[in-house]
């Protein structure tokens, strides 16, 4: 279950992802909650969700063709220091009471500006990290690291917002990033070497293209990781109006619901650490696609607390299971020198298509009650799981 923490650098990176994960879980609840507060609109949550991740619809591609020409560690430094610092002047705002909702739109949208270029670089250097039968546990244990912030974080900020107010859970969240900034720093990683002659970056970036619409399987996992981020993921940026409106709980209650998703991620994490030498990884995958919608759908109707977090759990396992796999067949197929453009298209149909899916569902939420939107998401992934079922039955194949 644990081989991958065996690599002395890689043991460094997944603590130094634990520690500042659970400071983002910590914020993102905090701020949730916050934007709420002060809007008491469903389609402003979709805005601000919307607006800290559009840069990464529009840079992501362009990030993974710098994964391939820069030192990677010290590209994950600098995202680092942004993102510590976004989070500091959120806090700072906060607690001197002036803060206002276009302050914390800015704030996200530099945030995302960050994460745009953080996240392709982080998903590329894990097989750096590790040899190559062990990508599959790494990337499982970077899951296990952050769903177990996810079950912590939120819940932390359940106590922390009564307790010491919402701007000390985002200082809470700056000095978080202090972890991961020092777990970069020690890493000793021998692949960081600049190469004297490359191509130019369009040369690059239409090559790491050309590689996935040429890969048929590559082609297709990308797709399907598309299909959650446009309609099953942006019911996580409605959880304060669950929390609120549907089930009538305070901050507490929210951080209950978002520690359940942790709690499933975690158990679908360790499962697939457990699973990581399996040869029927497509299969795993296919059930998992076809799992989602159906745990989404009870959550988004049911009316009381505890089976909301419980279907919560569900989710978030199939959901973790889904994307890991996914990520992991990627990974597991494409060439080390490609590898930072690849992953970039993969993170961009996870992630960059997740601020028109946030957007989205908001407005949908804003018209027809969240339940109703979440609803109707869950039923679009099933018909798209149902057609690759049907139509790409090489998928569950995949080893």
């Amino acid at each position: 279950m644990f081989d991958a923490l065996g690599y002395r650098n890689y043991r460094l990176y997944w603590s130094g992802i634990l520690l500042s994960a659970i400071g983002s879980w910590v914020q993102n609840t905090a701020q949730g909650w916050l934007v709420y507060d002060l809007t008491h609109s469903s389609l402003m949550l979709g805005t601000v969700g919307f607006l800290g991740s559009l840069p990464v619809t529009f840079l992501t591609l362009l990030a993974g063709v710098l994964a391939d020409r820069v030192d990677r560690r010290r590209l994950l430094l600098i995202t680092q220091a942004v993102l510590m610092i976004s989070a500091f002047m959120l806090g700072a705002l906060t607690s001197l009471g002036v803060v206002a909702v276009w302050h914390v739109m800015v704030l996200a949208t530099v945030s995302g500006f960050a994460s745009a270029f953080d996240m392709p670089v982080r998903q590329s250097v894990v097989p750096t990290l590790v040899r190559k039968q062990h990508i599959m546990n790494a990337i499982a244990l970077n899951s296990t690291a952050f769903n177990s912030a996810r079950i912590v974080g939120p819940a932390l900020a359940g106590v922390l917002v009564p307790a010491v107010g919402l701007g000390n859970c985002f200082y809470f969240n700056s000095v978080s990033y202090l972890a991961f900034i020092a777990a970069i720093a020690m890493i000793r990683i021998e692949s960081f070497r600049k190469i004297e002659e490359q191509p130019s970056i369009w040369t690059d970036f239409r090559s790491g293209l050309a590689y996935v619409r040429s890969n048929k399987a590559v082609r297709t996992l990308i797709c399907m990781a598309a299909v959650p981020s446009l309609f099953a993921m942006p019911y996580a940026m409605l959880m304060p109006v669950f929390a609120r409106e549907v089930l009538g709980v305070g901050v507490k209650g929210l951080g209950m619901l978002m520690s359940s998703v942790g709690v499933g991620g975690l158990t679908g994490a360790l499962t697939l650490a457990v699973l990581s030498n399996s040869k029927r990884k497509g299969l795993i995958l296919t059930a998992a696609s076809l799992a989602l919608p159906v745990v989404l759908i009870l959550f988004a109707n049911s009316q009381n607390l505890r089976m909301s977090a419980l279907f919560l759990v569900g989710v978030g396992f199939c959901n973790l299971t889904y994307l890991a796999s996914t990520n992991s067949l990627i990974q597991s197929i494409v060439p080390d020198d490609l590898r930072g453009r690849v992953v970039s298209t993969y993170m961009f149909a996870f992630v960059g298509l997740g601020p028109l899916g946030q957007l989205m569902m908001g407005a949908v939420a804003q018209a027809v009650g969240a339940s109703m939107a979440v609803t109707a998401g869950g039923i679009v992934c099933m018909a798209c799981a149902l057609m690759v079922l049907v139509f790409q039955p090489r998928i569950r194949r995949l080893a």
